[in-house]
């Protein structure tokens, strides 16, 4: 049993509050609660959440009850229950197990409540798991031990929804319904499938194994090869492979052939078909469109169209989340997208975990704690897709997902005066300011417990249903095409002497001055670079106005309105300066831009970046030109 619980001493709903979202506008909606009455509670389930009294090391126990979103104890915690498992179907098993941990121990019994928490099924069963597609898997011990899981061990069946006894007990293993089957084995370990009124639709033993449906096709295997077959029995996909995914995803499946040392593996749609070639090492299951394999000890991605989208090229990667996944090379980490470009840079933070679609990023590696939704102690920055910062570093002590649309942030240490904690979406805007509450727990079904002013509550998520989603992913972009390289003629040196050099410019009709820096060749003649903040500046509110962002790149946005940071059409020093080729690549609108560039530093160590306005003109969209009349001269229309 997978459970989120926020610790706290809960109590009995008795007051609505409404408090100003400032993001939304609109009233963030708060059932407060009163009267102790519990210590700990779980996520809601089909609008029902678990809560409980005590842990395992308790002498009295556990004490479960059950909390409705209104805040009404459905069953009010006692001794009557001392595990309830979350609500599936609209039913909950309930047990005297008091181990907290769900494993069947002889002398503990189970039954089953419903949403009312009417107890259907009395506590006679040795084990019964959880409800999916309305059955649930009820089992009786054999022997007078603990069972080990063997099928000589159990009698197993299943229950319905109104707690009937539906399929006898006579199998040895039994398995959830899916896709309106499930998978049952005898005692000799034959198996085969069944459907809710227990008649056998794939008999037993047909297949030497199987397992469950997904996507309307089950993983059978005779002998040493395996394939797939439909929901009537009927192979679809030959036996013919010496080694299958044990399920399709994504409408794809993974499969090997050759002896195990010199074994290949590729992938195969529902038809059969060979989308990706069996050609290396090792491959995973595909997860939103997109599969990690293994090539000569690398890492790489193939998407279900079969193009390599990511080349083994890294030393590690993460399954994709929300269209992005971490990639690891020589011990830095950076974002790649689903067409492979790299959102964040290899190195650009010591850290970075993917929520929602969203990048939580640090500069430092330490962290509060996996289990507390992968938190990180300062120096955190909230990104977005295209790596662009939504909450910079300084902000928060902490960010982290609280699922829905929604990241808690902190500012303080937990257990201090200092601490305090609030909301923001994904846009970086405040849903509730810190401060306002003085814990919140993860989101599930609309739904989140609170604590405010020592009091403790149920929160309804104030973002419409629409932003709480997952972000749409679209179809599968085409693989990353890094950009063609400047003329190695044309190649900035490494480091050298930048010379003052102050230039009129004629922008859209009026004469601007800027501070530009010039490179001379081998014949002496000067090439001028120009600060890019200083062009955005200029050029903000015209038809090409673009913005400009830093997240161990440089990131330029089209079409937007250039937010200042107080630099611009100024410099910190003057006369001719020393320089570095910039290293840092430059990303237009989320895509690699082959444009040659020059840092200068100021006494301080602050970076300032210049380009050439002509190759900024060419990239951006707004013509650079000269004439003996006007001189050097910019139009933007």
């Amino acid at each position: 049993m997978k459970r989120r619980f926020l610790p706290m001493l809960l109590s009995i709903a008795t007051a609505l509050s409404l408090l100003p979202a400032p993001a939304l506008g609109a009233e963030l909606e708060i059932t407060w609660l009163a009267e102790d009455a519990f210590e700990h509670s779980g996520d809601f389930h089909g609008g029902l959440a678990v809560v409980f009294d005590g842990w395992w090391n308790d002498p009295e126990g556990t004490r479960y009850g059950v909390v409705d979103a209104s805040g009404k104890l459905v069953v009010t915690p006692s001794g009557a229950y001392q595990l309830i498992e979350d609500f599936h179907d609209g039913r909950a098993i309930v047990s005297t197990d008091k181990g907290m941990d769900g494993i069947a121990r002889i002398g503990e019994k189970y039954g089953v409540i419903d949403a009312n928490g009417k107890l259907l099924v009395p506590m006679s069963y040795d084990k019964i798991e959880d409800y999916a597609e309305g059955m649930a898997v009820v089992k009786k011990a054999l022997s007078g031990k603990s069972p080990a899981g063997l099928t000589n061990e159990w009698e197993m069946g299943y229950l319905d929804l109104d707690g009937e006894l539906a399929v006898p007990m006579k199998y040895g293993d039994a398995g959830d319904f899916s896709e309106g089957l499930a998978l049952v084995a005898d005692k000799d370990w034959n198996r085969g499938f069944i459907d809710k009124t227990g008649k056998e639709v794939i008999p037993l033993g047909e297949f030497d194994d199987l397992w469950d449906f997904r996507e309307g096709l089950a993983y059978a295997k005779k002998g040493e090869k395996a394939g797939y077959i439909n929901t009537d029995g009927e192979v679809v996909i030959p036996l013919e492979y010496d080694q299958a995914a044990l399920e399709f995803s994504d409408g794809m499946a993974i499969v090997g052939m050759g002896e195990l040392q010199e074994r290949k593996f590729g992938a195969i749609d529902k038809t059969g078909t060979v989308i990706v070639p069996l050609e290396y090492e090792a491959m995973q299951d595909f997860h939103e469109g997109m599969a990690m394999f293994w090539e000569n000890g690398k890492v790489g991605f193939v998407n279900k169209n079969g193009q390599v989208a990511i080349p083994a090229v890294y030393d590690d990667a993460e399954l994709f989340d929300g269209g992005l996944c971490v990639v690891t090379k020589d011990g830095q980490r950076g974002v790649a997208d689903r067409s492979g470009r790299l959102v964040v840079p290899l190195g650009a933070y010591e850290y970075v975990k993917l929520a929602q679609g969203m990048v939580i990023a640090s500069d430092i590696e330490t962290m509060k704690g996996e289990e507390h939704y992968g938190m990180y102690i300062s120096h955190v920055s909230l990104l977005d897709a295209d790596g662009q910062v939504v909450i910079p570093a300084d902000r928060y002590d902490a960010i982290y997902s609280v699922g829905e649309g929604l990241f808690q942030v902190e500012a303080g240490n937990i257990g201090t005066p200092e601490y305090q904690t609030g909301l923001i979406d994904r846009a970086g805007n405040v849903v509730i300011p810190l401060g306002e509450l003085e814990g919140i727990s993860g989101f599930s079904e609309g739904l989140a417990w609170v604590v405010g002013d020592g009091k403790y509550g149920i929160l309804k998520n104030p973002l419409p249903p629409e932003e709480r989603q997952a972000p749409d992913l679209g179809e599968l972009p085409a693989p990353y095409v890094e950009p063609a390289q400047p003329d190695p003629a044309e190649t900035i040196p490494a480091a050298g002497l930048a010379y003052a050099s102050t230039q009129f410019v004629l922008v859209d009709g009026q004469n601007v001055e800027f501070q530009c820096y010039a490179l001379k060749d081998a014949s002496g003649n000067d090439t001028n670079y120009i600060k890019l903040r200083d062009v955005a500046s200029v050029l903000n509110g015209t038809g090409v106005q673009f913005d400009v962002g830093w997240n161990g790149a440089v990131n330029i946005e089209t079409g937007k309105a250039y937010a200042p940071n107080g630099s611009e059409m100024s410099t910190p020093f003057s006369g001719d300066r020393a320089y570095e080729a910039a290293s840092a690549p430059t990303n237009i609108d989320g895509q690699r831009a082959a444009l040659g560039a020059i840092v200068l530093k100021d006494d301080q160590g602050g970076a300032f970046t210049y380009y050439k306005l002509r190759d900024l003109g060419t990239a951006l969209g707004f013509a650079v030109d000269w004439s003996a009349e006007k001189g050097i001269f910019i139009e933007t229309k």
